[in-house]
């Protein structure tokens, strides 16, 4: 529910088991905890109230608490999880402006504070799993019972909507057609601040795509030879708005009760692909730290993936560097 599974195609360097996964199941257990069981335990109680078993009282609060937390997860996002994941990439990355500035000591307590930072971001963003892709299943096997017998694919209603991927896809586009070298150079990393931190497995001790030069020239190459990523959004629009118009003279339901039930599905899908882009900006500060800690160490920058933070922490204590 909290993490997708790609996300564990290899196993996990001993520093990410060691540093960032305690806090992600910490984080996991204190959203469960002050959230999740809350709303079950509350519904639970209402459900006995009115004279159910306790069996039946269980099954009965767990379903509501699913379709509770489709409807408010969404709203929750928005208004409390991204503007607090905004307010703390600020502070870190300000923070990081220090990192050469810093102690040893200094720079162990920006890694744990940023990691804490991440691991908050990574379970509470990521939960929204449940309604990002629950509304589209939930959609899928109740399309039959909304539309008459239709050609039309219940996928061709979900697309075409701007997201995160789409505008990375564009401000990248847009690089790639800048012909000064300078000015391409300084919109480049303007690009890589706002979208490098795209991470394919949980793990610190893989690159963020800033961190891959020859990765960002082929892209950028590439993109210099596609076509506008807008026009083919719009195309995608165009065909969902089609495919919009045909459905409604083949509907089993009110137009209004169909319409609100798109809608939301549809702003729950396009979450999907936010996800992504939000949940490691902080990985890019953390490794930096990591880095510069075992440049002070002389620990070899791929080595010190493979060492538990106990161990980093205790090296440095021993050194006694940066006092």
């Amino acid at each position: 529910m909290f993490t997708r599974l790609e996300w564990f195609r290899q196993p996990l360097s001993k520093l990410e088991k060691t540093l960032r996964l305690p806090m992600l199941v910490k984080q996991t257990l204190f959203l469960f905890l002050s959230r999740i069981i809350f709303i079950w335990i509350f519904i639970y109680i209402l459900v006995l109230l009115t004279g159910s078993s306790h069996g039946l009282a269980i099954v009965v609060s767990f379903l509501f608490t699913i379709i509770f937390e489709l409807f408010a997860l969404r709203g929750r996002y928005e208004k409390f999880v991204l503007p607090k994941h905004q307010k703390n990439l600020e502070l870190v990355r300000e923070e990081a402006k220090n990192l050469l500035k810093y102690s040893n000591k200094q720079i162990i307590n920006f890694i744990e504070k940023t990691t804490q930072k991440s691991a908050w971001s990574i379970i509470n963003i990521g939960y929204l799993a449940l309604p990002s892709w629950g509304w589209e299943i939930v959609f899928k096997i109740f399309f039959p019972l909304l539309t008459k017998k239709t050609t039309i694919l219940y996928q061709d209603l979900l697309i075409g909507f701007a997201n995160k991927t789409t505008e990375s896809n564009m401000a990248l586009w847009e690089v790639s057609r800048i012909s000064d070298p300078m000015q391409k150079k300084t919109e480049l990393n303007k690009y890589l601040d706002n979208h490098g931190s795209r991470a394919e497995d949980l793990d610190l001790r893989h690159k963020t795509l800033r961190e891959r030069p020859r990765a960002i020239e082929g892209l950028t190459k590439l993109y210099e030879k596609i076509e506008s990523p807008q026009n083919r959004l719009n195309r995608a629009k165009e065909k969902r708005v089609e495919a919009e118009n045909n459905i409604i003279v083949n509907l089993r339901v009110p137009k209004w009760f169909f319409h609100k039930i798109l809608s939301i599905t549809q702003k729950n899908v396009s979450l999907r692909e936010d996800r992504r882009f939000y949940e490691f900006e902080f990985d890019y500060y953390i490794r930096a730290a990591l880095l510069s800690l075992a440049d002070r160490l002389q620990i070899p920058t791929d080595d010190i993936f493979n060492k538990s933070w106990d161990n980093i922490k205790y090296e440095s204590n021993q050194r006694n560097i940066g006092k």
